[in-house]
C-alpha cells in the first residue's frame, strides 16, 4: 500500500464523530461541519498514526529549517535533532 493509501485505510477505520443536531443537519445540507476541539485532536492524532504507520514522521517546519541550514547555530541544530530523534516511530 501506499503513504496515502494506508492514512485513507487508518481514517476510515479509526476516525468516528458523533454529530449533534446542527452538525447532523448541515451535513445533509453538504455544508462544512465544524468539528469541537476534542474531534479536531482526536482526528489530528489518528492522522499522525497513520503516517507513522506508513512510515512517514511530520516535523515542524522550524525544526527542519534548522536541519537543513546546519552549522549557523548548533545549539539550535542540537535541539531540532533531538526533537526529530524523539518524534521518530519506535524501531522493532
Amino acid at each position: 500500500m501506499t503513504p496515502a493509501e494506508l492514512i485513507e485505510k487508518a481514517l476510515r477505520e479509526h476516525l468516528r464523530l458523533r454529530l449533534g443536531k446542527r452538525a447532523l443537519t448541515d451535513a445533509m445540507l453538504d455544508k462544512p461541519i465544524m468539528l469541537s476541539g476534542r474531534e479536531a485532536e482526536e482526528g489530528a492524532r489518528i492522522a499522525l498514526d497513520a503516517l507513522a504507520g506508513a512510515g512517514l514522521v511530520v516535523v515542524s517546519a522550524e525544526d527542519l529549517r534548522a536541519y537543513l541550514y546546519r552549522g549557523s547555530d548548533l545549539k539550535r541544530e542540537v535541539e531540532a535533532m533531538n526533537r526529530l530523534r524523539a518524534a521518530l516511530p519506535e524501531e522493532g
